[in-house]
């Protein structure tokens, strides 16, 4: 029988003609090629049957239908052997046919039993169980190894496929580093592995292929590559973007966010133009609703930093309405049998309401400094303040005046005469004498109004700096003080200017020289 005839059979047919093979005793060579081209149609029907599982993410069903290849094989081997054996002994057309075949057979499993492998490893992935998937992964590995090494027909394929099942097993890694929050690893490690994907994939487009079957692997190969190349490329964007909320810089996790989401929308068109399974186009829709929750509550945090409220208020719903609509998603795919991870909406709802409390927060700040900063401009007595230059002449001014050399924290100033001095409008008052104490009353309340706003550990260490400078001043010890103040920096700074905390202010300047 020719592999055209068997192709023509229904399956029905075909297993029950492979069924009756099987139950022969023995077998003619011509009656083993029959059973040989059956038993590889059938094979080649379950392995498209298995991409089909695998296209709806259902991976149970594909392990179950390369299952179903193995045992074929299996059933093919034993037979192969009993043929051989029955043989005439020494060499001859037939014995060195079913000794081509044998090896076929034998190499052909390896493959088949790392493929299901896969598959089971992808099932587990799909439920979250990272663990289980790297188990079932390294299973993949060994056998496909053991393929490579055999120098049996199939080892070639057998090292190809040895070679991606440890960049997978790479993949997972890096997907272990972005659930633990190590986004700047995982980032390095998603970069690597698609840029690993890629060149598999045109180097595999380059390679030919003999035999319908093998010609149906290799097509489920590159679908396979092409989303975990895709995938990969996602999740460096989105580690990226973490990376950089970590480092409290909202510019450029935006940046990084709007890469996520245009590739998640490119992945999603693509599965809609070519006319993919619909539960395809319903995992893509649920993943891409998660980035562009993410992408929509960066910029909540970047519209809080421009003081834009309205814009953060719209960007906080919109990061709500994507994060529903992507665990709507979850449910409805999971009640059709495909699970895939989901957006926990218990910790996103609390990650929102951390945001809408610093915008408030932020909000009643701001507030309050401008009402602070009127009533100085319209109640704070005038400040006079006498400058004796090298000439001994005097100045007396009811406005406060800009220096251009250092003040120390008691208001008293280096260098020798001013010359050029600014005059502006009376919007800070700089009291000669200034204590230790008065100073540490208001690193204290500078410190009380910086603590709720704090949000990343480097605003965490330079308030605990604020902090321990407070103590120095309280403690007397000005050295101490200083060295805190220094560490503060810039960012404690930027806040005495705003709640107009004079003394802490000059001290902060003196600190660090500015």
């Amino acid at each position: 029988m020719t592999d055209l005839v068997a192709s023509a059979l229904t399956p029905d047919d075909l297993e029950e003609q492979v069924s009756w093979f099987e139950g022969r005793r023995r077998l003619s060579m011509e009656e083993y090629r029959t059973y040989f081209a059956l038993e590889v149609e059938l094979e080649t029907r379950f392995i498209a049957g298995a991409a089909g599982h695998a296209r709806c993410h259902d991976f149970g069903g594909a392990a179950a239908a390369i299952g179903q290849v193995v045992e074929l094989n299996r059933v093919l081997l034993r037979i192969t052997h009993r043929e051989l054996a029955e043989l005439t002994p020494g060499p001859s057309p037939d014995r060195e046919e079913l000794t081509d075949r044998r090896d076929r057979v034998d190499g052909f499993l390896l493959l088949t039993l790392g493929i299901q492998a896969e598959y089971e490893a992808s099932q587990q992935l799909a439920l979250g169980d990272l663990q289980e998937a790297k188990v079932a992964l390294q299973e993949a590995v060994d056998r496909f190894e053991e393929l490579a090494k055999s120098g049996l027909p199939y080892s070639p394929v057998g090292s190809d496929r040895w070679s991606l099942a440890r960049m997978n097993r790479d993949f997972l890694d890096a997907l272990a580093l972005f659930r633990g929050a190590r986004y700047e690893s995982a980032h390095d490690k998603f970069r690597e592995a698609a840029a690993r994907y890629d060149h598999e994939i045109r180097r595999l487009r380059e390679q030919n292929t003999t035999g319908y079957r093998d010609a149906v692997l290799q097509e489920n190969l590159l679908s396979e590559l092409a989303d975990r190349h895709t995938y990969a490329r996602v999740l460096r964007a989105v580690s990226a973007a973490f990376t950089f909320v970590q480092k409290n810089d909202f510019e450029e996790a935006a940046k990084s966010a709007e890469d996520a989401v245009g590739l998640g929308e490119r992945w999603l068109d693509r599965v809609v133009g070519a006319d993919l399974p619909e539960i395809q186009r319903d995992i893509r829709s649920q993943e891409l609703c998660l980035y562009q929750g993410w992408a929509a509550w960066i910029e909540a945090e970047r519209a809080i930093d421009r003081k834009d409220w309205t814009g953060c208020d719209a960007n906080l719903r919109a990061a709500r309405d994507r994060w529903t609509e992507s665990t709507d998603l979850g449910i409805r795919n999971g009640l059709r049998g495909v699970v895939v991870g989901q957006a926990d909406m218990g910790s996103m709802e609390l990650l929102l309401l951390a945001t809408r409390r610093r915008r408030d927060i932020e909000e009643r700040l701001g507030v309050e400094i401008d009402r602070l900063r009127r009533d100085i401009r319209d109640h704070a007595p005038p400040v006079y303040i006498t400058n004796t230059n090298q000439q001994g002449d005097t100045m007396t001014t009811n406005r406060s005046v800009s220096f251009s050399s250092q003040g120390d924290m008691r208001g008293n100033f280096a260098g020798e005469s001013v010359v050029g001095a600014t005059y502006t409008d009376n919007s800070q008052s700089i009291e000669s004498g200034m204590s230790l104490r008065e100073l540490a009353k208001e690193l204290a309340e500078l410190r009380d109004s910086l603590a709720p706003g704090v949000r990343s550990e480097q605003e965490k260490e330079r308030l605990e700096h604020v902090r321990q400078a407070e103590e120095a001043a309280r403690a007397g010890d000005e050295k101490s003080m200083k060295e805190h103040l220094a560490a503060a920096g810039k960012w404690a700074l930027a806040f005495a200017e705003k709640l107009a905390l004079s003394a802490a202010e000059v001290a902060i300047r003196a600190s660090i020289g500015a």
